[in-house]
């Protein structure tokens, strides 16, 4: 059986450390994703609209844009809560950082998901996540220790997670503790040794010249190599 190497994506956690939480009047649930089917955003308007009563005052905020837009926005007016859910469109990193930093929390609902970074930005930033069990999201996340993970295309187990981890303060701040020291584990500091190990691997084969880079850090990795 030959034996596959996987190598997560990295990040520069330093990124995600410099904004201070601030006073906000209006809390907030986070997603910061692209509006296409895949992402699921549907499902988290879904289960924002059965939230208890005690959380009315509570408001969804959906940062990113694609072809979804127009149903998710037909979505929360069908749904009657049309006035507590804001569209902010494409963000910046700052403001994105900024936004995951001010969340109560932050939802990544995926329906199908390679592994999705912004899992381990969330948990960099020091921001609750609620994510999918999706793909490669457990990889990125410790289900009941960073995160906690709902079941796929669910939109009641999604709600059921959210509730959970709006009402345990003794929950929420051991993920928030959790979930930065496992993002540490992502930093570029930590992933770039082991990309080069790899590539070093590849380098000694004999017919390495078969070797195709897809990716301009590829090639230039590889062309470092090669030297």
């Amino acid at each position: 059986m030959r034996k596959i190497h996987v190598l997560y994506a990295g990040m520069h956690t330093k990124q995600f450390s410099f904004s201070k939480k601030q006073r906000k009047k209006i809390p907030y649930i986070l997603s910061l994703r692209r509006l296409v089917y895949s992402k699921g955003v549907d499902l988290l308007i879904k289960a924002f609209a059965n939230l208890e009563e005690c959380y009315s005052r509570m408001q969804l905020w959906i940062a990113g844009s694609g072809p979804e837009k127009k149903k998710l926005m037909a979505l929360a007016k069908e749904l009657r809560i049309e006035r507590r859910v804001r569209f902010l469109g494409d963000v910046s990193l700052q403001r994105a950082v900024t936004l995951l930093r001010q969340a109560e929390l932050t939802v990544v609902p995926s329906r199908s998901e390679g592994g999705g970074l912004v899992n381990i930005e969330a948990q960099a930033v020091g921001c609750p996540l609620v994510a999918s069990k999706a793909g490669g999201i457990p990889e990125y996340t410790k289900d009941k220790k960073t995160a906690l993970l709902h079941i796929i295309n669910d939109a009641h187990d999604l709600r059921i997670k959210v509730e959970k981890l709006l009402q345990d303060d003794e929950l929420r701040n051991s993920l928030i503790k959790n979930g930065i020291k496992f993002a540490q584990k992502f930093d570029w500091r930590n992933m770039c040794p082991k990309y080069i190990s790899l590539y070093n691997k590849v380098s000694s084969k004999k017919n390495y010249y078969s070797f195709r880079a897809l990716s301009p850090l590829s090639r230039a990795l590889w062309r470092f190599l090669q030297k």
